[in-house]
């Protein structure tokens, strides 16, 4: 028995050949020659959209992308119309007409409309693969930023692997923020931030928490561990509504919409003493992963790696994006092939120090940087920083950053 996915390619395969083997014939048959897509409007006197279609089923050689362009069966009409005031014989054009009927003939039996089909030949198609998964991310990101409520412009998560004061081991701090928070309804209240660190193990052993800034220590149960700097003014209204293993969870609270209350909240916390220099025994690889969780337009992911780690890390780093609807996330090794997202995401070692990691999605980030590793005490060129860009990720999800380990003996 023929499987489903095997039955869809084949039936586009063999109906676009014969549609572009019938528009090429009916092509060569004009008085005139046609070799551009202005050729096709300008001889037929049809509109750039449509005679644009008409080359591109020819000429493109992704079957799956060319399938995209069959225009409708009126527009197609119109094209016939004018090829037979051109003189094209009736034949031909029959030819056309009916390889046209049989695309959507297959339309009804694969998807039932044209659009689901647009999406299922752009998945297909080896060229348009990743423009159908931006296209359809991007407009999650809009359905869901109103479903919801509340979108944010960019979420940062830094990660600092630095120095420690314990022998053989790594203190390490993050920075997450969100920019640009706008409300889109009222009455909507959102998780901002849950600081936390976890080693990814089988026993999720967790670790004590602090603030970055030693001036500003608090209670993180009490108090928020604000960057007050880079967060909006008046700062932003946040409260701990709950707690578990993870540690506090920290609430925006009700406010105005729109964007002339737009919010920025940046957060910082360190774990001394918790990752290990070398790696452990059965460890292949490190693992960083954030949630995503928030509608948002960029998401950025900094990690910054102190040159004790050099001789450890075997480069080839890698990004995976897996949805979060059937789990809370947890190490790679616990997740299932099903989560995964059909997207191609490259981290790249932007350079050394603050200076390389300038970017404009984040308001005064090399600041932001140069007062984190002052707090820290560590020095910004012992750092090399690897980045890990996304846009419109899908929401829930979360995106894990990977590298091998070197064992030395």
């Amino acid at each position: 028995m023929t499987n489903v996915s095997t039955r869809f390619q084949e039936d586009v395969t063999r109906t676009i050949l014969e549609l572009r083997k019938a528009i090429g014939i009916v092509i060569n048959k004009l008085p005139e020659r046609i070799d551009s897509p202005h050729d096709v409007y300008q001889v037929l006197g049809l509109d750039k959209k449509l005679g644009w279609r008409i080359y591109k089923i020819i000429h493109e050689d992704d079957l799956y992308f060319a399938a995209q362009f069959v225009p409708g069966k009126h527009s197609f009409g119109r094209f016939i119309k004018s090829c037979k005031t051109k003189g094209v014989e009736k034949k031909f054009l029959d030819d056309a007409l009916r390889a046209v009927e049989e695309f959507y003939e297959i339309i009804e039996i694969h998807s039932g409309d044209r659009q689901s089909m647009d999406m299922m030949l752009m998945a297909s198609s080896r060229d348009g693969k990743e423009q159908a998964y931006n296209t359809l991310r991007k407009q999650a990101y809009y359905a869901q930023s109103h479903l919801l409520g509340l979108q944010a412009e960019t979420q940062l998560d830094a990660w600092f692997f630095g120095p420690s004061a314990i022998e053989g081991m790594l203190d390490v701090a993050e920075v997450k923020g969100l920019f640009d928070i706008r409300r889109n309804r009222p009455g909507v209240k959102w998780v901002i931030d849950t600081p936390c660190f976890f080693t990814g193990n089988e026993h999720e052993e967790q670790f004590f928490t602090d603030t970055i800034d030693p001036v500003i220590t608090c209670n993180l149960m009490e108090k928020v561990p604000f960057l007050e700097s880079y967060c909006s003014e008046p700062l932003p209204l946040l409260k701990t509504i709950t707690s578990h293993s993870c540690g506090p969870v920290y609430e925006l609270e009700d406010g105005p919409v729109g964007n002339t209350n737009l919010i920025d909240t940046v957060t910082g916390t360190v774990s001394r003493g918790i990752f290990p220099v070398k790696p452990e025994e059965g460890e292949e690889h490190h693992e960083v992963s954030v949630k995503i969780y928030t509608p948002v337009q960029n998401m950025v992911l900094d990690l910054f790696f102190h040159e004790t780690m050099a001789e450890t890390m075997a480069g080839n780093p890698q990004a995976k994006m897996l949805f979060d609807y059937y789990t809370h996330g947890g190490a790679l090794a616990y997740r299932s092939d099903r989560d995964h997202i059909p997207m191609n995401i490259k981290p790249i070692m932007i350079g050394t120090g603050t200076s390389c990691a300038y970017t404009p999605l984040i308001p005064r980030y090399s600041e932001m940087l140069a007062d984190v590793f002052q707090c820290l005490r560590w020095d910004p060129d012992e750092f090399v920083v690897y980045r890990t860009r996304v846009e419109f990720p899908v929401v829930p999800s979360s995106l894990y950053y990977t590298d091998a380990m070197v064992k030395k003996d």
